[in-house]
């Protein structure tokens, strides 16, 4: 088959154009898929091997065989901006206690395995909403190992109707919920069959507790999304002034500054002292120069802790997750009679529909003046 290159506007890459052809050889549509190379030698290699490989499945019928975690990873190397939770689930694989492993064919990816993937998930105290999320991104890498790698899937799998139910019920932390929840993260505390903190300075389970209080603070004084946090850079935080913080939100592609508490201010100004020459502001346990992937476990298990997840709390308000602190931050601010358009600004909300949830929170002057009606009957 033939294929000709070609350069996009913007764009430093070579792109190949080749055909697809049938088992008669009969050209069906054309592909048009960066070669990833700068390099127009290189380019023409890799468009070579674009096309032996075209010709291999539409006329011989040859399907790769690619691992979950080959697909995964080749999934989000194609996405121009990877959001957090993409590189959280390619990483968890790695260590999987479930059937999604990195090592497991993607011919092994089903309905049934991924019905095993939400009970796991479940157990392990993560929300339906959370697990949905999940659920979808492994669908969406079956259909992209299926349609744009060529791959051995199972075709008579049926993927559809898989997610859980959700609630818009917005648990948030009520009075004194934000203390227990903070002690229960304290780094100073004591831990099960651990020594006392003070001979646990300089571990690495020490760093650990700190980090995880740390992290549920500016989680708290931010409303940012978990992976927004453990991934943060250095060069995000004003730390020659120390007044602001600059947040990516990852799930709409937007950038803002965020003006630093003192107690968020007095944490970073502790972990630069710390972790400055790092690029990363959370750096990463087991490979240098990068940041930690995150780890909600230990958040999850400070909230069980904590006793925020009661049977008529639930019922009431809905379920505390580690997302619940983001809702905490917005509930606060609407309390305080901040508008939903400023609230939404400061989310990194795409526009107040996504805040509207919060509305109910903000107070009301017709419950004033109902009040005041009330008082009056009172008098007489």
């Amino acid at each position: 088959m033939n294929y000709s290159l070609f350069q996009r506007p913007r764009s430093s890459y070579w792109w190949a154009k080749f055909p697809s052809v049938d088992r008669e050889g009969k050209v069906v549509k054309y592909h048009r898929k960066s070669t990833k190379r700068t390099s127009k030698t290189e380019a023409h290699k890799v468009a070579q091997a674009l096309v032996k490989h075209e010709a291999d499945y539409g006329q011989l019928g040859v399907r790769a065989e690619l691992t979950m975690g080959e697909a995964a990873q080749r999934y989000i190397a194609q996405l121009e901006n990877p959001q957090g939770y993409h590189l959280l689930f390619a990483e968890r694989i790695k260590s999987s206690d479930s059937r999604v492993t990195k090592d497991s064919s993607m011919y092994m990816l089903d309905r049934n395995l991924l019905n095993d993937l939400k009970s796991q998930r479940s157990v392990q105290g993560l929300s339906n909403s959370y697990i949905n999320t999940e659920v979808a991104f492994w669908i969406t890498v079956y259909n992209i190992a299926q349609k744009d790698f060529g791959a051995a899937v199972n075709n008579s799998t049926d993927l559809k109707g898989l997610a859980l139910k959700t609630t818009q019920k917005t648990r948030y932390l009520m009075d004194g919920e934000e203390t227990r929840l903070l002690d229960e993260l304290n780094p100073q505390r004591d831990v099960y069959k651990q020594p006392h903190w003070t001979k646990r300075l300089g571990t690495d389970r020490q760093e650990m507790l700190q980090n995880q209080y740390d992290l549920a603070v500016f989680l708290l004084d931010t409303g940012a999304r978990y992976m927004e946090v453990a991934q943060i850079p250095w060069s995000a935080v004003d730390y020659a002034n120390w007044k602001t913080v600059n947040l990516y939100r990852t799930k709409v592609g937007k950038e803002g500054n965020l003006d630093m508490t003192s107690r968020l201010k007095a944490i970073l100004q502790r972990r630069h002292a710390k972790y400055g020459n790092h690029p990363y502001v959370f750096p990463s346990w087991k490979h240098d120069k990068e940041p930690m992937v995150g780890d909600r476990k230990s958040l999850r298990d400070a909230i069980k802790r904590a006793d925020l997840n009661t049977p008529s709390m639930v019922k009431r308000y809905g379920k505390f997750t580690p997302h619940s602190l983001r809702h905490t931050f917005a509930s606060r601010l609407i309390q305080g009679g901040m508008s939903l358009y400023g609230v939404s600004k400061l989310l990194g909300h795409g526009n107040t529909k996504m805040t509207e949830r919060y509305a109910h929170l903000s107070p009301s002057k017709l419950a004033e003046e109902a009040v005041s009606i009330l008082e009056k009957t009172h008098d007489l």
